[in-house]
């Protein structure tokens, strides 16, 4: 009895802490630090996307900016070579193409042509709202030295995998958003990441873990993390939210999961790893829920799907809830994997 006692309070600690950290980051205020004098290059690595090309600069074209900020492509070894016509405020560098496909050594080349104080990173398969970058300023405080933005996988395909990646990512923003909102973050991506040049220079850039595969975000906010606990932000606006489409294969649902389970060695702070054990009790608490104590399962069903609803609901974005019971019940299982997939490659050289 007593270890069911202790399942279902790990149970529902990660759950609410996960929406008490989410809630706290929206409601909070904070005093906030303007940034508007502060130039900004929006670095944006890609390789091979021909598919994107066009989205790239109706995307540039959209995005609000302050007259000193720029974009900045980076072109890591493309075999199609794309020579556009670029406003003057965008710069295209092309780099050798890199053996391991490391992304981290084409962001350094750009980060070192650049002398803007702050750096935003996205990737090429992502939209933004025009009000992005402005949003995503204005998640600096008086401390902060790196901003986490929102990202989210939409699905408009029939196949199972995109709307399980879909759900998969509203979840993974809640744990996102909601660890950064009690001072332990987990998560972050590339697609959305801004920081200050010089707290990127005072943790030697991506040079502790250059030869890791990927990493280049969730490995730069632990290093700066480490360096200042109350340095990570996170914004939550829906104006600051990339979206980019999920997976529509199983194939490269799982490749993408090889890819994040590099990042699992920035997991070695005792804070880290207790919250970690908390929200992976969590995870997979359906199972024994279940088993144990089925009228508690349909409490934290229900507490989930309320939450999940009402996080579609302020990002604007589609929600199946049918597929939340299965998804709850499969997903356990991939967590429980994940430890054990090899790492993966940014992209193929």
């Amino acid at each position: 009895m007593s270890s069911i006692l202790s399942l279902l309070l790990l149970s529902f600690s990660g759950f609410f802490l996960v929406v008490g950290g989410f809630l706290r980051l929206k409601f909070r205020k904070q005093p906030c630090h303007s940034t508007d004098n502060e130039s900004l290059t929006v670095v944006l690595p890609f390789r091979d996307e021909t598919v994107f090309h066009q989205a790239i600069l109706q995307r540039i074209k959209s995005t609000t900016l302050n007259n000193d900020d720029r974009w900045m492509l980076v072109d890591d070894g493309s075999q199609d070579i794309w020579q556009p016509q670029l406003p003057k405020n965008v710069s295209l560098i092309r780099l050798e193409t890199q053996a391991e496909g490391s992304k981290k050594q084409a962001l350094t080349a750009a980060i070192a042509q650049t002398d803007s104080p702050l750096v935003c990173t996205t990737d090429a398969d992502v939209s933004n709202h025009s009000q992005w970058i402005f949003t995503m300023r204005s998640g600096f405080n008086l401390e902060s030295d790196l901003v986490i933005g929102p990202v989210l996988m939409t699905s408009n395909s029939t196949a199972i995998v995109s709307k399980f990646a879909a759900l998969e990512s509203l979840a993974l923003l809640s744990v996102t958003m909601g660890s950064a909102g009690i001072g332990i973050p987990l998560m972050c991506s590339g697609a959305n990441l801004m920081f200050r040049r010089s707290a990127w220079e005072n943790v030697g850039g991506y040079m502790k873990h250059i030869n890791q595969i990927s990493g280049d975000d969730v490995l730069l906010m632990h290093d700066i993390w480490m360096n200042n606990r109350h340095s990570i932000s996170a914004q939550v606006n829906p104006k600051a939210l990339v979206k980019t489409a999920a997976p529509e294969s199983w194939l490269a649902f799982f490749s993408q999961r090889k890819r994040w389970a590099s990042k699992r060695g920035h997991l070695n702070h005792f804070s880290k790893i207790f919250l970690t054990l908390i929200l992976g009790c969590w995870v997979v608490s359906p199972w024994f829920l279940l088993l144990f104590s089925w009228p508690t399962f349909l409490v934290l069903m229900v507490a989930e799907l309320a939450w999940v609803s009402w996080l579609t609901k302020f990002y604007k974005v589609q929600f199946n809830w049918l597929l939340w019971l299965p998804f709850r019940l499969f997903y356990p299982l991939l967590f429980l994997v994940l430890p054990f997939f090899p790492p993966g490659k940014w992209k193929p050289a």
